[in-house]
């Protein structure tokens, strides 16, 4: 499955693996293409080799994240006689990009040509249900925790099945909408977790 990493000669140029959409990226005799792809934008799911689609195996995102570093981590390139500092920078921003169910969406939703930054939160019970969980963190700490994590949790999952289904019927409004309040989950997830751990 993930052959496509082994080192080789992809074309007349010294690519460093043989990528079906990418290869002459990761050749160093390539570097002035290299940097006119870069300045086009590389489309992070042909980059990670994945569907592109909101719900993926992060688990595979992440051998082949493992497995790129172990190719073009900097202190391979240089014990290599090879310097390009552009390879850790996007293949980081990349993984980073695509692990974060949040940023996800809105990568997906620039893919698709739609606005980015139009995120208003007009759900005021959901509003009202956030800070009234939050307020029981700070009030009960330890205690609150384990059962609110639960509960953000499963929302969580419900609001990335809304988000699936709303790319696959292009309804950009409802995968705004539920990007936002995932965006206020991922928080108080955060916020639980430090507390559950204390």
């Amino acid at each position: 499955m993930l052959g496509f990493l082994s080192r080789g000669f992809a074309h007349k140029c010294k690519a460093l693996m043989k990528h079906p959409h990418y290869c002459k990226l990761f050749c160093p005799l390539c570097y002035d293409e290299a940097q006119a792809v870069l300045e086009a934008g590389v489309n992070y799911y042909k980059l990670y080799i994945m569907e592109q689609s909101y719900l993926i195996d992060k688990e595979d995102l992440h051998k082949k994240y493992k497995l790129f570093q172990k190719v073009l981590h900097p202190d391979v390139l240089r014990s290599n006689g090879i310097t390009n500092p552009n390879y850790s920078k996007f293949l980081s921003e990349a993984y980073q990009t695509l692990s974060c169910d949040v940023q996800r969406g809105k990568y997906l939703l620039k893919l698709h040509n739609e606005n980015v930054e139009d995120f208003a939160m007009d759900d005021i019970e959901f509003l009202e249900e956030q800070i009234s969980k939050r307020e029981t963190l700070q009030q009960q700490g330890a205690r609150a925790a384990k059962k609110i994590l639960r509960e953000v949790q499963k929302d969580e999952e419900e609001l990335k099945k809304c988000i699936d289904k709303g790319f696959k019927q292009e309804n950009w409004m409802a995968i705004r909408e539920a990007l936002s309040k995932l965006s206020f989950l991922q928080k108080l997830e955060e916020e639980a977790k430090d507390l559950e751990e204390l």
